[in-house]
């Protein structure tokens, strides 16, 4: 379009001298007239060649929606002044979508009047979780008889928009992991004194009562430089510990569905149960960032319980990121990092039910592997690593052959699933140290839901024996 505007403007250059020309040569006085109109027309152009003021202000119909949620935007152009063809691009962004037959690219003719004035209305469908912050509005002015002089600039939204993901809530009848002892939560120990019901032997760490070593378990020992003590139910809130893994392995898949996404709907679809239950729940994310000190954001929350807390939760998840692929090493590093003093105190004290959300492959099965069996020699109370699986969510895009949800692609998807999961265990789960519990999730064909379950099962279940 801007291309025959320009073109318009060249034939009425042109035209009158090709008459004019045409005149003198032909000795014609009336093809002299025929040039007076053009010419009359180039000189009122030329009088409406000022500069233009364009505004635009743009309002979103909501500031926080959830995963899958359409959004409004109307926008408000209003050009003063000026006379020529005026193109708009209001803002979008990758991670939401243009509803069909709607856009935000828009042409607007700038006529003789002073004020001219547009309404645009139109939607975009949120794609993934997070804080968005709406691009800048460009726009280009088109003056006539003055297209090497084009006016280009562009103006804040000034829009921000929070999108949720969306948490699977499953029916209290469905739960039940209350705890045997009910204690307010300022007792004198996180989880209240220790009880006199026996739980389990474990390896001696720093802090614990002389008087719970196991003295003839640890003379039968293997390590002869090993205690053994005696651990005992606590009389309190049991706590839950996840620890969410955000390093590059968590990014195959694509940008809308990948590990990291389908792992933040199971935390906060997980976190929701246990605190309606009035457990104490904390989150960790792994590994941090290499921020400098001033840049430093708190990657962590603390076990506690409460509605207020679900709310901090969510807030933290929301605006989780992977690691930036520049400050990653080549083998994925998930030791404890800068604030491994107070996550090693909280599992000391707390004795927590650790939920480590990965996606476990070859690449990271070592550093894994030595993950969990720092988290457990501390003494951790159980730790349950959850494995979200990306091979058929990379299929479903990059097959040549459109996915389809009959039966027959369904069958196939599980049988492709069963021999890779069924690989997996055999090939990497076994490197695993002894007591760690291992979910196998496929969120392509498993619902959130089931894999909550499956990880409930495991929790009610004797808990891991040294």
């Amino acid at each position: 379009m801007i291309k025959n505007w320009s073109r318009a403007i060249l034939a009425l250059i042109v035209l009158p001298i090709v008459v004019a020309v045409s005149a003198v040569l032909s000795t014609m006085s009336s093809l002299v007239i025929a040039t007076l109109f053009p010419l009359l027309l180039v000189a009122l152009l030329l009088n409406f060649n000022a500069k233009s003021r364009i505004t635009v202000s743009i309002e979103g119909e909501r500031s926080v929606v959830y995963v899958g949620d359409e959004v409004s935007f109307r926008a408000t152009v209003t050009v003063e002044e000026g006379f020529g063809l005026l193109f708009l691009r209001l803002p979008a962004t990758d991670s939401f979508e243009l509803m069909e037959k709607d856009t935000n690219v828009h042409f607007l003719f700038k006529g003789f009047r002073k004020v001219e004035q547009r309404s645009y209305v139109y939607r975009m469908k949120a794609l993934r979780r997070g804080v968005f912050k709406l691009p800048d509005i460009s726009y280009s002015y088109y003056p006539p008889l003055s297209v090497s002089h084009i006016d280009r600039g562009s103006l804040h939204s000034n829009i921000q928009i929070k999108v949720l993901p969306k948490v699977q809530i499953l029916k209290r009848s469905q739960v039940s992991l209350r705890s045997l002892y009910e204690m307010p939560r300022t007792s004198r120990a996180r989880l209240g004194p220790h009880s006199t019901d026996f739980l389990s032997i474990r390896n001696y760490t720093m802090g614990d009562p002389y008087k719970f070593i196991n003295w003839k378990a640890s003379s039968r020992n293997t390590s002869p430089d090993t205690l053994l003590v005696n651990e005992y139910e606590r009389e309190g809130l049991r706590t839950f510990l996840f620890i969410l893994d955000r390093s590059d392995v968590m990014r195959r898949g694509t940008a809308e569905e990948n590990s990291l996404e389908y792992g933040i709907a199971f935390i906060l679809s997980y976190a929701k149960i246990l605190l309606n239950q009035g457990m104490n729940v904390g989150l960790w994310l792994e590994p941090e960032d290499d921020f400098t000190a001033s840049q430093r954001y708190e990657s962590y929350i603390i076990p506690s319980s409460g509605t207020d807390h679900y709310q901090r939760l969510k807030e933290l998840l929301v605006a989780t990121e992977l690691r930036e692929p520049g400050t990653a090493t080549e083998e994925p590093s998930l030791n404890f990092t800068l604030h491994s003093s107070l996550l090693l105190r909280i599992v000391r004290e707390t004795v927590p039910s650790i939920i480590f959300v990965t996606n476990f492959e070859r690449s990271n099965r070592e550093p894994v592997s030595r993950f969990a069996r720092e988290l457990l020699g501390v003494g951790a109370h159980s730790l349950t690593i959850l494995d979200v699986i990306p091979y058929n969510i990379i299929s479903k895009y990059s097959s040549p052959i459109p996915y389809s949800t009959d039966s027959a692609s369904q069958s196939a998807g599980l049988l492709l699933k069963s021999i890779l999961i069924s690989t997996k265990k055999k090939d990497q789960y076994s490197i695993l140290p002894k007591g760690v519990k291992v979910i196998a999730w496929d969120p392509s064909y498993e619902p959130i839901g089931r894999a909550i379950k499956m990880s409930m099962s495991l929790m009610k279940r004797n808990p891991r024996r040294s």
